[in-house]
């Protein structure tokens, strides 16, 4: 698939996944921006404003969550697009009703190609497209 050149936001407060995740969507020709926690990841998001095209997040995060996290950063950026991402099994069941044009989940772990073919499936709606 081909890269867009969009610029991601990835979330984890697992340092080794979170460096692999950016190394894998960096590779596809993204500008991919990381942060460890919520907190940082919103000054990372006030930081790139309107060029923030995806967020990737884990759903477990120390203090905020991924579902609260990408309800602030889209009410920064409301064309924003998100992928939630989990190893904890109720987490699928949490997010059958928020899949949507927009909006996507992966459970983890998932391989590098899964992984790419949800960003680009995301990353190719418009910007225009409602959740």
């Amino acid at each position: 698939m081909k890269a867009t050149g969009s610029t991601i936001l990835v979330v984890d407060d697992n340092d080794e996944f979170r460096e692999t995740t950016v190394k894998a969507l960096g590779g596809l020709g993204h500008e991919v921006v990381a942060a460890r926690s919520a907190r940082q990841a919103q000054g990372k998001a006030r930081a790139l404003g309107a060029r923030l095209d995806l967020l990737v997040t884990d759903l477990v995060l120390e203090g905020v969550d991924g579902l609260a996290l990408a309800d602030r950063l889209i009410s920064l950026n409301p064309a924003l697009r998100v992928l939630f991402m989990s190893g904890y099994a109720g987490s699928a069941l949490r997010l059958a009703g928020l899949r949507g044009t927009r909006r996507d989940f992966l459970e983890k772990p998932f391989t590098p190609a899964q992984m790419e073919r949800s960003v680009a499936r995301l990353l190719a709606k418009g910007r225009d497209t409602p959740l």
